[in-house]
């Protein structure tokens, strides 16, 4: 832990050069403070200095690095609304200048799984399909018991405003699992293909990349003060249990996704379906979920063991909609 004294004066020096307009530095210093455990990022004002970046950025023309500031600020402060209305409007401004096809509404295609099921070979091969554009758990995240930053809503908007450029917009993401019926209210048509992986190598694939039951591990599906289990951004994305380790957290969280997406399945069979993630290694599994997306004239992933034993795969998949 820092001496309070000194991360004091760091944020006091941050807030000083961020005042005088040296916002490069006071970024750069900002990050370093946070990267250093010297300060906590909620403690500095990166939210307000990676905006105002971006609003410089969109004055000189910089769409996509300014793109890229605005959606660091939903992933790292979820809460900081005008991050919110300035990613919402960047994506009016470019579409405003760009040729759209003029289709209202689009077709939308939702991935759903508990997570270490194919998400990341989802949103590929739904990526790679002729005039459609597909994000991997696009930021705002939203909450299991409830959306406190609007991730819905905000998401909805974005991919409504995507659809005047795409005939099928995507998003792959555990946490859409229950906001289906708040979709299917307001976007009727849209598919919901929802992966699963068999329960012990879901749990075992999870116990491994969360570390364990290690001190300074992750589980984001116990209810902790942070002192053993190390938080995170994600953790309000899943479901709390009072279990003592992860494997047996992960087991019932395993247990309830299915049963509610078996659920979701039952009461939407038309627009939900349950999907083998073995389907999508191999080509007639490929052609299914492509079929059911309503995709005439497929293009196959060859290689779909993306994200095998690590979460690194999907961060080359670019949130940035535009060529």
């Amino acid at each position: 832990m820092s001496d309070p004294t000194i991360a004091r004066r760091k944020l006091a020096q941050i807030q000083r050069l961020f005042a005088q307009g040296r916002i490069v530095e006071a970024e750069e210093l900002s990050e370093q403070a946070v990267l250093t455990n010297m300060l906590p990022k909620e403690a500095t004002p990166l939210a307000s200095i990676w905006t105002t970046r971006a609003c410089h950025l969109m004055t000189m023309g910089n769409h996509r690095l300014a793109f890229e500031k605005l959606y660091t600020v939903l992933g790292h402060f979820p809460e900081y609304g005008l991050a919110k209305y300035l990613f919402i409007d960047l994506i009016k401004e470019q579409l405003s200048a760009r040729p759209t096809h003029g289709y209202w509404g689009g077709r939308f295609v939702f991935g759903l799984g508990s997570g270490r099921s194919g998400s990341t070979s989802l949103a590929r091969l739904l990526g790679m399909q002729k005039g459609t554009y597909a994000s991997h758990e696009h930021r705002p995240a939203i909450g299991w018991y409830s959306d406190p930053y609007g991730g819905c809503d905000h998401n909805l908007q974005r991919m409504k405003l995507l659809a005047r450029a795409y005939e099928v917009v995507a998003d792959v993401s555990h946490w859409w699992l229950n906001q289906v019926d708040n979709i299917l209210e307001q976007f009727p048509s849209s598919r919901f293909v929802i992966l699963i992986r068999d329960k012990a190598e879901t749990v075992e694939s999870f116990v491994k990349i969360k570390g364990g039951d290690r001190p300074g591990a992750l589980n984001h599906w116990i209810d902790h003060d942070g002192r053993y289990w190390q938080k995170t951004n994600w953790d309000f994305t899943y479901p709390n249990f009072q279990e003592v380790s992860l494997c047996k957290s992960v087991e019932r969280y395993w247990d309830l996704y299915y049963n509610v997406a078996r659920a979701t399945v039952d009461k939407h069979p038309i627009q939900a379906r349950l999907f083998e993630m073995e389907q999508l290694s191999t080509v007639n599994g490929q052609q299914e979920i492509l079929s059911f997306c309503g995709f005439d004239s497929p293009v196959l992933l060859p290689d779909a063991r993306l994200n095998a034993g690590s979460t690194d795969d999907g961060s080359d998949i670019p949130p940035y909609p535009f060529p």
